[in-house]
């Protein structure tokens, strides 16, 4: 952390908080549940972002590109991330709260302190078509095609195969690299977030109309 960031964190240390359920930037709202690409192209980049590692069990099913219908055991390390928006003394500072490319809360604090910040530059858009990107895809391929996505989330998951497999042997803890891209076509097409394994395109999700 920079000593400006660090010197930010102390003044707004002492700040009383409220849980809030959006974010105002301009006339575009920022709520609970949507994307990291939502709060990017709505508010910009934050006055202030820091992150932790925070590691999680939980059971779930394998992907069926890896092995079909596959119970597993899975201990994940999950990066979760706090951006800081301070408007100036006229609004209110938020720190957003994210995990998994989404967010999971809204903090409202204190008037800020700072001043204004500049508008939120331009979200960078996709070199290709929303169709070009497709399961089993590698990453490679997709970079090649439409370019570096406008964010990115990363994760690593330790997995414990409950059946033998053509990959795994029953009992067998693998540890899985598990990045969420997303991307943006433009304020008149959808987003798209795509979840890539160990390299491979592992599922393409919408989100909603881009930047």
């Amino acid at each position: 952390m920079t000593r400006t960031a660090i010197a930010l964190a102390l003044l707004l240390a002492p700040l009383a908080a409220h849980a809030d359920p959006s974010l105002r930037c301009g006339n575009r709202l920022v709520s609970v549940g949507d994307t990291k690409l939502d709060l990017l192209g709505r508010c910009g980049r934050p006055t202030l972002s820091d992150a932790r590692d925070v590691e999680r069990t939980r059971f779930a099913t394998e992907n069926a590109r890896h092995a079909p219908g596959t119970s597993v055991a899975a201990v994940e390390m999950v990066t979760i991330e706090e951006w800081s928006y301070d408007p100036g003394k006229s609004g209110f500072v938020h720190v957003v709260t994210l995990e998994g490319g989404r967010v999971r809360a809204i903090t409202r604090l204190g008037y800020g302190r700072l001043p204004p910040p500049d508008p939120p530059a331009p979200v960078p858009v996709a070199l290709c078509e929303p169709s070009a990107i497709g399961i089993d895809d590698h990453a490679l391929d997709v970079v090649g095609k439409c370019g570096e996505p406008a964010t990115v989330d990363r994760r690593r998951e330790r997995r414990t195969a409950a059946v033998h497999t053509r990959h795994v042997v029953e009992g067998e803890t693998v540890t899985v690299e598990v990045e969420l891209w997303a991307y943006n076509f433009g304020p008149n097409r959808l987003t798209q977030l795509v979840t890539i394994e160990d390299g491979w395109v592992v599922a393409v999700e919408h989100g909603g109309y881009g930047y």
